[in-house]
Protein backbone atom coordinates (compact mmCIF):
# COMPACT_ATOMS: atom_id res chain seq x y z
CA UNK A 1 0.00 0.00 0.00
CA UNK A 2 1.43 3.43 -0.89
CA UNK A 3 1.43 6.43 0.93
CA UNK A 4 -1.26 8.08 -0.67
CA UNK A 5 -3.44 4.75 -0.05
CA UNK A 6 -2.74 4.61 3.33
CA UNK A 7 -3.88 7.99 3.59
CA UNK A 8 -7.55 7.70 2.14
CA UNK A 9 -7.51 4.56 4.18
CA UNK A 10 -7.10 6.36 7.48
CA UNK A 11 -9.72 8.89 6.56
CA UNK A 12 -12.30 6.41 5.74
CA UNK A 13 -11.52 4.71 9.09
CA UNK A 14 -10.67 7.38 11.14
CA UNK A 15 -12.99 9.95 10.29
CA UNK A 16 -15.69 9.44 7.58
CA UNK A 17 -17.01 6.05 8.93
CA UNK A 18 -17.06 6.79 12.19
CA UNK A 19 -19.03 10.01 11.47
CA UNK A 20 -21.58 8.78 9.44
CA UNK A 21 -22.05 5.66 11.21
CA UNK A 22 -22.70 8.09 14.40
CA UNK A 23 -24.88 11.89 12.77
CA UNK A 24 -25.88 9.65 9.49
CA UNK A 25 -27.67 7.31 11.64
CA UNK A 26 -31.55 8.19 12.08
CA UNK A 27 -31.30 6.17 15.52
CA UNK A 28 -34.64 7.37 16.68
CA UNK A 29 -36.86 6.90 13.12
CA UNK A 30 -35.02 4.70 11.35
CA UNK A 31 -32.85 5.03 8.20
CA UNK A 32 -30.06 7.16 7.12
CA UNK A 33 -30.56 11.31 7.69
CA UNK A 34 -30.67 12.81 4.43
CA UNK A 35 -27.24 15.21 5.37
CA UNK A 36 -25.01 16.46 7.85
CA UNK A 37 -24.83 19.96 8.28
CA UNK A 38 -21.83 21.71 8.47
CA UNK A 39 -20.62 21.06 12.35
CA UNK A 40 -21.37 17.47 11.34
CA UNK A 41 -24.72 17.40 13.22
CA UNK A 42 -27.70 15.34 11.20
CA UNK A 43 -30.39 17.61 9.73
CA UNK A 44 -33.27 15.90 10.34
CA UNK A 45 -36.11 18.21 9.03
CA UNK A 46 -35.37 17.12 4.97
CA UNK A 47 -37.31 14.12 3.38
CA UNK A 48 -35.47 10.68 3.15
CA UNK A 49 -34.50 10.33 -0.73
CA UNK A 50 -34.28 6.76 -1.41
CA UNK A 51 -31.23 6.87 -2.85
CA UNK A 52 -29.54 8.25 -0.53
CA UNK A 53 -30.83 5.39 1.48
CA UNK A 54 -29.16 2.98 -1.03
CA UNK A 55 -26.04 4.98 -1.27
CA UNK A 56 -25.31 4.45 2.56
CA UNK A 57 -26.26 0.78 2.25
CA UNK A 58 -24.10 0.55 -0.36
CA UNK A 59 -21.14 2.01 1.26
CA UNK A 60 -21.02 0.33 4.39
CA UNK A 61 -21.96 -2.63 2.61
CA UNK A 62 -18.73 -2.46 0.60
CA UNK A 63 -16.53 -1.27 3.57
CA UNK A 64 -17.65 -4.60 5.15
CA UNK A 65 -16.27 -6.85 2.36
CA UNK A 66 -13.27 -4.94 1.77
CA UNK A 67 -12.43 -5.45 5.70
CA UNK A 68 -12.88 -1.68 6.23
CA UNK A 69 -15.34 -1.89 8.94
CA UNK A 70 -16.45 -5.35 10.97
CA UNK A 71 -19.84 -4.08 11.42
CA UNK A 72 -20.10 -2.59 7.98
CA UNK A 73 -23.41 -5.04 7.42
CA UNK A 74 -25.21 -3.64 10.45
CA UNK A 75 -24.88 -0.47 9.75
CA UNK A 76 -26.38 -1.14 6.48
CA UNK A 77 -28.91 -2.28 7.90
CA UNK A 78 -30.59 0.29 9.74
CA UNK A 79 -31.20 1.92 5.80
CA UNK A 80 -31.84 -1.60 4.23
CA UNK A 81 -34.53 -2.47 7.29
CA UNK A 82 -35.91 1.10 7.17
CA UNK A 83 -36.36 0.86 3.40
CA UNK A 84 -38.37 -2.75 3.35
CA UNK A 85 -40.97 -1.51 6.15
CA UNK A 86 -41.52 1.90 4.70
CA UNK A 87 -40.76 2.10 0.91
CA UNK A 88 -42.58 -0.17 -0.51
CA UNK A 89 -46.27 0.42 0.65
CA UNK A 90 -46.97 -1.16 -2.34
CA UNK A 91 -45.68 -4.70 -1.87
CA UNK A 92 -42.38 -4.73 -3.18
CA UNK A 93 -43.32 -5.96 -6.97
CA UNK A 94 -45.01 -2.48 -7.12
CA UNK A 95 -41.11 -0.84 -6.39
CA UNK A 96 -39.57 1.69 -4.09
CA UNK A 97 -41.07 5.64 -3.56
CA UNK A 98 -39.01 8.00 -4.47
CA UNK A 99 -38.36 9.48 -1.17
CA UNK A 100 -40.08 9.37 2.39
CA UNK A 101 -41.10 11.85 6.15
CA UNK A 102 -38.47 11.05 8.63
CA UNK A 103 -40.96 8.65 10.40
CA UNK A 104 -41.24 6.63 7.00
CA UNK A 105 -44.39 8.06 5.62
CA UNK A 106 -44.66 8.34 1.97
CA UNK A 107 -43.35 11.71 1.11
CA UNK A 108 -43.08 11.53 -3.16
CA UNK A 109 -44.75 8.11 -4.38
CA UNK A 110 -43.27 8.25 -7.96
CA UNK A 111 -41.05 4.83 -9.27
CA UNK A 112 -37.68 5.97 -10.43
CA UNK A 113 -35.29 4.54 -12.58
CA UNK A 114 -32.45 5.92 -11.04
CA UNK A 115 -33.43 5.02 -7.51
CA UNK A 116 -34.63 1.56 -8.32
CA UNK A 117 -31.13 0.77 -10.45
CA UNK A 118 -29.28 2.51 -7.36
CA UNK A 119 -30.59 0.05 -4.67
CA UNK A 120 -30.49 -2.91 -7.16
CA UNK A 121 -26.83 -2.02 -6.98
CA UNK A 122 -26.84 -1.22 -3.18
CA UNK A 123 -28.67 -4.49 -2.37
CA UNK A 124 -25.99 -6.29 -4.30
CA UNK A 125 -23.33 -5.39 -2.33
CA UNK A 126 -25.28 -6.04 0.93
CA UNK A 127 -26.01 -9.34 0.15
CA UNK A 128 -22.32 -10.01 -0.33
CA UNK A 129 -22.18 -9.12 2.61
CA UNK A 130 -24.43 -10.92 4.45
CA UNK A 131 -25.57 -13.81 2.70
CA UNK A 132 -29.06 -13.25 3.86
CA UNK A 133 -31.17 -14.84 1.19
CA UNK A 134 -34.40 -12.04 1.61
CA UNK A 135 -31.70 -9.68 0.60
CA UNK A 136 -31.18 -11.75 -2.56
CA UNK A 137 -35.00 -12.58 -2.77
CA UNK A 138 -35.62 -8.43 -2.60
CA UNK A 139 -32.84 -7.63 -5.49
CA UNK A 140 -34.71 -10.14 -7.89
CA UNK A 141 -38.30 -8.59 -6.83
CA UNK A 142 -36.88 -4.81 -7.34
CA UNK A 143 -35.26 -6.54 -10.85
CA UNK A 144 -38.68 -7.47 -11.96
CA UNK A 145 -40.24 -4.17 -10.99
CA UNK A 146 -38.36 -2.12 -13.08
CA UNK A 147 -38.57 -4.47 -16.15
CA UNK A 148 -42.31 -4.38 -15.35
CA UNK A 149 -43.08 -0.88 -14.92
CA UNK A 150 -40.34 1.65 -16.23
CA UNK A 151 -40.17 0.10 -19.62
CA UNK A 152 -40.09 2.34 -21.97
CA UNK A 153 -43.14 2.95 -24.13
CA UNK A 154 -40.80 2.37 -27.10
CA UNK A 155 -39.57 -0.80 -26.02
CA UNK A 156 -35.98 0.78 -26.06
CA UNK A 157 -35.17 1.20 -22.42
CA UNK A 158 -36.27 2.41 -19.44
CA UNK A 159 -38.66 5.49 -19.04
CA UNK A 160 -37.19 8.46 -16.25
CA UNK A 161 -40.21 7.42 -13.85
CA UNK A 162 -43.81 6.26 -13.69
CA UNK A 163 -45.13 9.79 -14.75
CA UNK A 164 -46.15 8.91 -18.47
CA UNK A 165 -42.74 11.38 -19.61
CA UNK A 166 -41.23 9.51 -23.01
CA UNK A 167 -37.96 11.61 -22.68
CA UNK A 168 -34.67 9.23 -22.05
CA UNK A 169 -31.89 9.94 -20.48
CA UNK A 170 -28.43 7.98 -20.31
CA UNK A 171 -27.87 8.32 -16.61
CA UNK A 172 -30.51 5.89 -15.37
CA UNK A 173 -29.58 3.28 -18.05
CA UNK A 174 -25.59 3.74 -16.99
CA UNK A 175 -26.22 2.67 -13.12
CA UNK A 176 -28.94 0.09 -14.48
CA UNK A 177 -26.26 -1.58 -16.27
CA UNK A 178 -24.17 -1.41 -13.05
CA UNK A 179 -26.52 -2.78 -11.27
CA UNK A 180 -26.82 -5.37 -13.23
CA UNK A 181 -23.12 -6.34 -13.22
CA UNK A 182 -23.22 -5.93 -9.80
CA UNK A 183 -26.08 -8.23 -8.89
CA UNK A 184 -24.66 -10.66 -11.28
CA UNK A 185 -21.57 -10.79 -9.49
CA UNK A 186 -23.52 -11.50 -6.17
CA UNK A 187 -25.46 -13.98 -6.86
CA UNK A 188 -24.43 -15.23 -9.92
CA UNK A 189 -27.51 -15.45 -11.45
CA UNK A 190 -27.17 -15.60 -15.42
CA UNK A 191 -30.44 -13.20 -15.62
CA UNK A 192 -28.35 -10.24 -14.43
CA UNK A 193 -25.67 -10.33 -17.21
CA UNK A 194 -28.42 -10.83 -19.62
CA UNK A 195 -29.67 -7.63 -18.85
CA UNK A 196 -26.63 -6.13 -18.94
CA UNK A 197 -25.88 -7.51 -22.29
CA UNK A 198 -29.09 -5.81 -23.51
CA UNK A 199 -28.23 -2.41 -22.18
CA UNK A 200 -24.97 -2.73 -23.77
CA UNK A 201 -26.27 -3.02 -26.79
CA UNK A 202 -28.64 -0.28 -25.95
CA UNK A 203 -25.09 1.70 -25.19
CA UNK A 204 -23.65 0.76 -28.44
CA UNK A 205 -26.24 1.42 -30.86
CA UNK A 206 -27.96 4.21 -29.20
CA UNK A 207 -26.11 6.34 -26.53
CA UNK A 208 -22.40 6.69 -27.73
CA UNK A 209 -22.02 8.29 -30.92
CA UNK A 210 -18.78 7.02 -32.84
CA UNK A 211 -18.71 9.81 -34.86
CA UNK A 212 -18.26 12.41 -32.25
CA UNK A 213 -16.61 9.70 -29.69
CA UNK A 214 -19.55 11.16 -26.96
CA UNK A 215 -21.97 10.06 -25.15
CA UNK A 216 -24.87 12.53 -24.49
CA UNK A 217 -27.16 12.85 -22.04
CA UNK A 218 -30.74 13.41 -23.24
CA UNK A 219 -32.41 11.64 -25.95
CA UNK A 220 -36.33 12.27 -27.34
CA UNK A 221 -38.33 9.61 -26.80
CA UNK A 222 -36.65 8.00 -30.63
CA UNK A 223 -33.21 8.22 -28.80
CA UNK A 224 -32.28 10.75 -30.89
CA UNK A 225 -30.48 13.83 -29.32
CA UNK A 226 -32.63 16.40 -27.74
CA UNK A 227 -33.80 19.01 -29.43
CA UNK A 228 -32.25 22.26 -28.61
CA UNK A 229 -29.10 23.11 -25.96
CA UNK A 230 -29.96 19.73 -24.17
CA UNK A 231 -29.02 17.46 -26.83
CA UNK A 232 -25.75 18.82 -27.07
CA UNK A 233 -24.83 17.87 -23.19
CA UNK A 234 -22.00 16.03 -22.73
CA UNK A 235 -21.07 15.01 -18.50
CA UNK A 236 -17.22 13.88 -18.68
CA UNK A 237 -17.94 12.21 -15.73
CA UNK A 238 -20.50 10.07 -16.87
CA UNK A 239 -17.80 9.70 -19.34
CA UNK A 240 -15.36 8.08 -16.87
CA UNK A 241 -17.77 6.23 -15.30
CA UNK A 242 -18.64 4.34 -18.68
CA UNK A 243 -14.85 3.89 -19.27
CA UNK A 244 -14.97 2.30 -15.46
CA UNK A 245 -18.37 0.21 -15.97
CA UNK A 246 -17.35 -1.07 -19.62
CA UNK A 247 -14.14 -2.55 -18.58
CA UNK A 248 -15.48 -4.37 -15.84
CA UNK A 249 -18.44 -5.54 -18.31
Amino acid sequence: MNRRDSKIRRWLTDAAFPLWSYAGVDAEEGGFVESLTFSGAPNLHLPKRVRVQARQIYVFSHAKVAGLLPDGDHIAGYGYDFLMEHGCPNGIERGVVHSLTRDGRVHDDRRDSYDHAFLIFALSWFYRATGRTDVRAAIGALHDAVWRLLRHPSGRGFALDDRGSTELHQNPHMHLFEAMLAAHEATGEARYLDDAHELFDLFRQRMFDPDTGVLREFYDARWQPAPGEAGRIVEPGHHSEWVWLLKRY
